[in-house]
């Protein structure tokens, strides 16, 4: 039987049973008023199909209830169109659960608005795929900063260079140790010396050597005070371009650090870096490390 929706008062549209909602055609779902979405029971909003989902309109998204968006399946959530993210408010986007935020996709990342984001829990936020957040913009990113350290590694090892470029100091600090050693070498520049700095002795050491490696003499400047609390395998990854950036804070390498620098490394070193060693330090070049000094260091 055809249905008249526009005639239809309210309390009939609450009445329609799942099989009527079934057989609503996308004009219907069109048709719909607000008020008339309004008064839909979640099984009602269940029922529909996949297709009248996406013939909801935006300013009857914009009405669901918490008990409504219920109703959304995560094949319903993958399908919604960016216009019809961008109408969810941020009444409603707390109370989506964690497999229907699971189910939204890389591409529908830009329908959420900052404020949608910035509304929901942690909970929800880490539901986001890798590619989820990859997909973020710098501005949905900043949005997040309160669930920063929540991010799942995973989530934090697939961040661009412009979204860590993106975040103040004062958030890259917020970063957990283990989210600090998710980080990638391709990740490195998009960290400044500020932010290096910011992270403290405790995340710089988590860091790995190639990723030390990748770093810019600029920003290799900023580790100075945490020369000392390197690794033997970080402080052996310094190019000889880092080494001799480093050339202030020398001294300050351990007899353990300075066993580890390799042959390939004394270019690296001034002969005032070597003279400000002293002893204990020098003491541990391997014979192939001295043999690789030039006169001039040696002398």
């Amino acid at each position: 039987m055809s249905l008249n929706i526009s005639s239809m008062s309210t309390l009939q549209i609450s009445d329609l049973s799942t099989q009527q909602m079934r057989s609503l055609t996308t004009s219907d779902i069109q048709a719909l008023s607000t008020q008339q979405v309004g008064v839909l029971s979640s099984t009602q909003i269940a029922a529909l199909t996949i297709t009248d989902v996406v013939s909801i309109s935006t300013a009857a998204i914009a009405v669901l209830n918490s008990d409504q968006l219920r109703g959304l399946t995560p094949a319903d959530m993958t399908a919604l169109t960016t216009a019809q993210l961008q109408a969810l408010t941020t009444n409603q986007t707390p109370y989506l659960s964690a497999s229907q935020v699971l189910a939204l996709k890389a591409g529908q990342m830009a329908g959420l608005s900052t404020a949608g984001l910035a509304a929901m829990g942690t909970d929800q936020i880490t539901r986001l795929s890798p590619g989820d957040i990859a997909a973020l913009s710098t501005a949905q990113l900043a949005s997040l900063s309160a669930d920063l350290s929540s991010l799942t590694t995973a989530q934090v090892a697939a961040l661009t260079t412009a979204q860590l470029a993106s975040l103040s100091s004062d958030q890259i600090a917020t970063l957990t140790t283990a989210q600090v050693a998710a980080l990638s070498v391709g990740q490195m520049p998009g960290l400044s010396p500020a932010d290096l700095a910011a992270m403290g002795t405790d995340r710089i050491t988590r860091l790995s050597p190639r990723d030390i490696a990748a770093l810019s003499t600029a920003q290799v400047g900023a580790l100075s005070s945490d020369l000392p609390s390197l690794t033997t395998a970080q402080v052996a990854a310094l190019t000889t371009a880092q080494l001799a950036s480093l050339s202030s804070v020398v001294s300050t390498l351990t007899t353990a650090q300075v066993g580890a620098l390799s042959v390939g490394q004394m270019a690296g070193l001034s002969p005032a870096d070597l003279a400000a060693m002293g002893t204990d330090r020098i003491t541990r070049l391997s014979p192939g490390d001295i043999a690789a000094l030039s006169t001039a260091q040696v002398g």
